[in-house]
């Protein structure tokens, strides 16, 4: 849904073996990943059009490609990025929650945000997983 209604087409932080099938570009942390079509390195391309991310849950990692999409929302050219980030209080990318140029869409309380397990289409009756953060 969210592909479709803000035109996604770029996924940060993919790989080959969970990017989006409905999103024409993705990148990966791993140059090996050209040969599947993936382009290396989130950070070595400028950020415009529509972006989706969920970058690696690591208060560092999160708050480098939060501030890189503040940043790329600067530019004159039009540029969205929609992102998943867990609330985890007293991280420092907590506060760039606040810059003017970030809109939280919609919260999910604890427990409700559910993960599919990696053999999801393999399995019969499996539930996925909740995520055990706000």
């Amino acid at each position: 849904a969210l592909v479709r209604k803000f035109r996604t087409d770029t996924e940060r932080f993919a790989s080959p073996l969970n990017c989006s099938m409905n999103v024409p570009r993705y990148c990966s942390a791993h140059r090996r990943d050209i040969l599947f079509g993936a382009m290396h390195d989130a950070y070595a391309t400028r950020w415009v059009g529509s972006n989706y991310m969920n970058p690696e849950y690591d208060g560092v990692q999160l708050y480098r490609a939060l501030r890189y999409a503040i940043t790329a929302s600067h530019a004159d050219t039009p540029f969205l990025s929609v992102a998943v980030y867990p609330r985890w209080s007293g991280y420092r990318y907590m506060n760039l929650l606040s810059h003017p140029h970030v809109h939280v869409l919609t919260k999910y309380q604890e427990g409700t945000f559910r993960f599919l397990p990696p053999d999801y289409a393999r399995s019969t009756g499996r539930r996925a997983g909740s995520a055990k953060w706000p």
